[in-house]
């Protein structure tokens, strides 16, 4: 047996084969694996990721050095020389050492060292603004909270790619069941005109049967022209959605004539899933739908924005401290005491503070807009799913009434070909039977489409359609 489509894509670069089944459980890890806006939407973790890495570059260790030397008429008036290496460290605290060594004839005395160099280790520490968190931490929390944000993007719009994928295949499988039915029909006009003609040769028809017979042929065989055109149309578009990866490139699968769709059995596991599953999942949406935490992300990205805005306002107020020391091996202050130290503060302050007020006012003004948004998309989605969900009672007792129907004019119109094949019906009558069974028939397979097209709808709203 030929193998079906999603085990045989690297062995069928073109075509899923014909007369096989497209298994919808197959067709949707295809499009999940090798659809390229999928793995597109993978790419939002990348610049997540790179954003993060570039946050988290505010607090590498960064390494200096300097050297300047003045030489003039023949005197040596300064050389000096250093190097130091700072650590910022994920609190407010930022270490230091430092190694400096100059002389000189006209050097600043309090630049002087001995010929050995000297030796800092010490810390700067914020008092005031930036103690509580400082624009590095800021960054670095905005990082976590776009993280965040790329990782719902992706399975957004993942979930948007599913949707479309889903509705397609369901599309298709509705004009193929529709173009199976035609085929039914017309292979029964056939029969009936063939037995007409022979019953009209025998003089137990009149002509003008013959000619309403070939008629109905006519007529369905033009209606299944038009149903398998139909099922064309859905069949490629359905192809549109299928890939392969061939290790080199992606490149497209075309699905073969003949191929048939899955059953529709499968749903009503999901609906029982729903029946017994709703009200819990719709009170969890905003921690598991993929929209309503991105809105989650950007508060937490505003909130550390708007922290680090309040602390803006406050005084600059910061001190350093650093333990003075020759290199070891010296004759004298070889070790590191609090007797050797320089230490110093440093303040500023605008009196009005307007620009940083006026910053924090607009942070503010940010959140209050991303919360109310996220309180109306949480109610939209609520409400569509909710609609979704009502919807599936009203949909499953006209599916039961459109079956019903379905069987009813079956039975009728097997009845009236018996009437008919006895010589006690006509053939207007048998042609209304008919036309009344394919019409019901139509609207149940519609109306099942549409039953579908609901249960996809409502776990798009739920961030279950990955689940399916």
């Amino acid at each position: 047996m030929i193998a079906r489509i999603a085990f045989l894509i690297a062995l069928t670069p073109l075509f899923v084969q014909g007369q096989d089944t497209l298994r919808f459980s197959e067709y949707k890890n295809a499009v999940f694996n090798f659809h390229p806006l999928i793995q597109q939407a993978g790419l939002a973790i990348n610049r997540g990721e790179a954003n993060l890495l570039s946050a988290k570059g505010g607090f590498d260790p960064k390494l200096e050095a300097n050297s300047s030397s003045k030489y003039y008429k023949g005197k040596n008036y300064y050389n000096l020389s250093g190097a130091q290496l700072k650590y910022p460290t994920p609190f407010a605290v930022e270490l230091k050492g430092a190694y400096d060594l100059n002389n000189g004839a006209y050097l600043d005395p309090s630049q002087t060292t001995s010929d050995q160099g000297l030796m800092t280790i010490g810390l700067s520490l914020p008092l005031l603004q930036g103690l509580i968190t400082d624009e590095r931490r800021a960054t670095r929390k905005i990082a976590d909270g776009f993280m965040d944000y790329s990782i719902q993007e992706r399975n957004l719009l993942t979930n948007q790619v599913l949707l479309v994928a889903y509705d397609l295949y369901w599309q298709w499988w509705s004009n193929y069941e529709k173009t199976q039915m035609a085929r039914e029909i017309l292979a029964y006009s056939k029969d009936r005109f063939d037995n007409v003609k022979i019953r009209t040769i025998l003089g137990q028809s009149a002509a003008f049967d013959t000619i309403e017979a070939g008629i109905q042929v006519g007529l369905r065989t033009q209606q299944l022209q038009e149903l398998e055109l139909q099922e064309l149309k859905s069949r490629l578009m359905l192809s549109t959605m299928l890939w392969q990866d061939d290790s080199l490139s992606q490149s497209a699968v075309y699905i073969a004539d003949g191929a048939k769709p899955d059953s529709i059995n499968f749903f009503y596991e999901f609906q029982s899933w729903i029946n017994d599953n709703f009200l819990k999942t719709l009170d969890s949406l905003q921690m598991t739908h993929p929209e309503l935490m991105q809105y989650e992300a950007k508060l937490k990205m505003t909130d550390a924005e708007l922290q680090w805005k309040r602390e803006k306002v406050k005084p600059k107020l910061n001190l350093e401290y650093n333990l003075l020391a020759e290199p070891i091996g010296t004759s004298e202050n070889t070790n590191f005491t609090t007797e050797n130290y320089k230490w110093g503060l440093d303040f500023s302050f605008p009196l009005l503070a307007r620009s940083a007020r006026g910053e924090l006012r607009m942070s503010q003004i940010k959140r209050e807009e991303i919360r109310l948004s996220l309180q109306q998309k949480s109610q939209e989605i609520k409400n569509k799913a909710i609609t979704s969900y009502r919807s599936l009672f009203s949909l499953n007792e006209q599916l039961k009434t459109a079956k019903q129907n379905v069987a009813g004019y079956y039975t009728l119109l097997d009845g009236e070909r018996i009437r008919f094949n006895n010589g006690e019906s006509s053939l207007f009558l048998l042609n209304q039977r008919e036309i009344q069974y394919v019409e019901a028939r139509i609207k149940y397979i519609d109306l099942q489409q549409k039953l579908i097209k609901n249960y996809l709808e409502l776990a798009f709203n739920l961030a279950r359609i990955q689940s399916l």
